[in-house]
């Protein structure tokens, strides 16, 4: 299909933008984006600058989050995965001890065949679909410990903390049967580290990795909480405006479709958001947008 702009090219935007939702005084800003930032096969995307981000993985969401995604081109999806989860009753070694473990209870396997015996089957599986459908897996820790805990990375020596990076590398490729798999980036538990630049952040940049955190978060832990989808879309839409892009910080293990918050709820906002503007006769999605914007000014 050709693409084109959100809205038809035009000298006054402002104009036309009032003229297509019959409204006075309408911010322009949120649609100027119209001509800056292409969306695949027909209108114009912020989509493009955002990477829905999942934490506390591999959980089985992670199957529909793959699907949801499909064809939406984001600029990245990445699942944050805790290397524990692949472990079938492990028994929690300390930071830097899990090939030590393996090394004292493998007998006469090999390495990869004693990862292999203990590992979690379902984990295994959506990792696989995971990096097969192209998504990234990131590093979000061997456990997912409490800031004070010995074992979250702000509190790791770096040396502690590649070992554990290089560690959960060496289980995601024997795992996947991916020899090619690298960690790309890395998110501590609660973000905690990052601006205070421990020592993981330089141990992680030294083996290629990026300590990143998130942009704005959805806050789908919270049950009760009024951030709902309208309003992700919201900062979405303020973000792609000044080409700035941008994380949202989801949960897998949140992502039912009913939680607040939830990336269901975000995807389904979008997607009422473009059919409108695509078809003019949907009079009544065009009148939601509407007011989607005007509470949401960017």
């Amino acid at each position: 299909p050709v693409k084109k702009p959100l809205l038809p090219d035009c000298e006054n935007t402002h104009q036309k933008i009032e003229e297509v939702f019959k409204i006075d005084g309408f911010k322009s800003a949120p649609l100027e984006i119209a001509n800056r930032v292409e969306w695949p096969d027909s209108v114009s995307n912020p989509l493009g600058l955002m990477t829905p981000t999942f934490d506390d993985g591999p959980n089985e969401n992670d199957l529909k989050l793959i699907q949801s995604v499909e064809n939406l081109h984001f600029q990245n999806v990445i699942f944050y995965y805790i290397g524990e989860k692949f472990i079938k009753n492990s028994s929690s070694p300390k930071a830097g001890e899990w090939m030590n473990w393996i090394d004292e209870n493998r007998g006469d396997l090999s390495r990869e065949e004693y990862l292999l015996s203990v590992a979690d089957a379902n984990s295994i599986e959506i990792a696989k679909k995971v990096l097969d459908n192209g998504y990234e897996i990131a590093f979000h820790g061997m456990k997912h410990a409490e800031v004070n805990s010995p074992d979250h990375m702000q509190n790791m020596s770096a040396e502690i903390f590649a070992v554990d990076l290089e560690f959960f590398e060496w289980m995601i490729r024997t795992l996947t049967a991916n020899p090619n798999y690298k960690v790309k980036h890395v998110r501590p538990p609660f973000g905690a580290g990052i601006s205070t630049g421990s020592p993981f952040v330089e141990a992680a940049a030294e083996h290629g990795a990026v300590a990143r955190n998130w942009s704005f978060s959805s806050f789908d832990w919270e049950i009760d909480s009024e951030v709902r989808g309208d309003l992700m879309i919201g900062k979405a839409i303020r973000a792609a405006n000044y080409q700035r892009p941008s994380d949202i910080l989801y949960h897998s293990q949140h992502q039912t479709g009913v939680d607040s918050g939830s990336f269901a709820e975000f995807l389904d906002m979008w997607s009422g958001i473009y059919l409108s503007l695509l078809l003019p006769e949907r009079a009544e999605e065009i009148a939601g947008y509407k007011k989607l914007l005007q509470n949401n000014s960017c």
